[in-house]
């Protein structure tokens, strides 16, 4: 288009510093970003990867009549990530369960049907509890309100955390339908992943009173990311063994990468395999 034939409308918006300063933190306020940032990421894994952004997994659609709409995939060795991209300005807070396992739940698929296989893990902290989205810096400073008083808390009904967790289990679901995801033996891992620090809180049940309000805790520790185990039922055709428990695991995106060095270098069917980073360090997502 010559600069005779272009239309104003076509022409470049000149807005000051201030004002675009403005609008870059409302754009940023969406989770558009957060997904172009996690697909540039997997972008640059080797091998020979499925990779797939905003997926409508059309089998599932067609034989329930609903619509289901997954952030990314990415399926190598075996392995399916399903991973949900949620943006928030609150720090996620997830408390110590006090009764359940140290356990990662998987979900794994053989040709006779579904089941979740459960390993012990030294690498994670596992939670039970529900999680809190609270208003606090990187550091785990508590933000208070405008009038100096209580910190700002994520109204329940709008709890983004449990309904990430239902939204990337139920697009487990929906991916298990699509052919491209079903191997021999195919394991299928929800993943949240999110630009909220978070943080594992630690008490014991001695420092709850008798009007059960918590006294003190132990700890608040910045962690890189967690799993959430989570009770649901899928419902999978020919699941043999469908326990309720299923690990969902919620990564900060600082440590994507290393989740995904992680995963993909284990053996998920007896979870053993490297366990290097740099040549001598462990992974610890602690």
């Amino acid at each position: 288009m010559t600069e005779e034939t272009k239309k104003p409308e076509d022409e470049n918006v000149n807005i000051s510093k201030e004002d675009k300063a403005l609008l870059i933190n409302t754009i940023n306020k969406k989770g558009f970003f957060l997904e172009e940032k996690a697909y540039g990421i997997l972008e640059q894994r080797q091998g020979f990867p499925i990779l797939k952004k905003n997926f409508i997994p059309r089998n599932y659609n067609k034989q329930f009549n609903e619509r289901a709409e997954i952030d990314l995939v990415f399926a190598q060795d075996h392995k399916n990530l399903i991973i949900e991209c949620k943006k928030t300005d609150y720090s996620w807070i997830f408390p110590k369960s006090l009764v359940g396992s140290n356990n990662i739940n998987f979900m794994v698929e053989y040709e006779d049907g579904m089941s979740v296989m459960s390993f012990d893990t030294k690498e994670w902290r596992v939670c039970y509890s529900e999680p809190m989205a609270l208003m606090m810096d990187d550091n785990g400073k508590p933000i208070p309100d405008n009038k100096g008083g209580f910190v700002k808390t994520q109204p329940r009904q709008e709890d983004p955390i449990q309904r990430a967790v239902l939204q990337v289990l139920h697009q487990t679901k929906a991916w298990r339908w699509e052919p491209e995801s079903l191997k021999a033996i195919s394991f299928f891992v929800p993943v949240i992943l999110t630009n909220a620090p978070l943080f594992y809180f630690d008490y014991d049940a001695g420092q709850i009173d008798k009007n059960s309000n918590l006294k003190n805790f132990i700890s608040l520790k910045k962690v890189k990311g967690i799993i959430y185990n989570y009770s649901e039922f899928l419902d999978w055709p020919n699941a043999k063994d469908e326990r309720e428990i299923k690990s969902v695991f919620i990564i900060n995106i600082h440590h994507f990468s290393e989740f995904l060095d992680w995963i993909f270098l284990h053996n998920l069917a007896s979870f053993n395999g490297s366990m290097k980073i740099s040549g001598s360090e462990n992974y610890n997502f602690l």
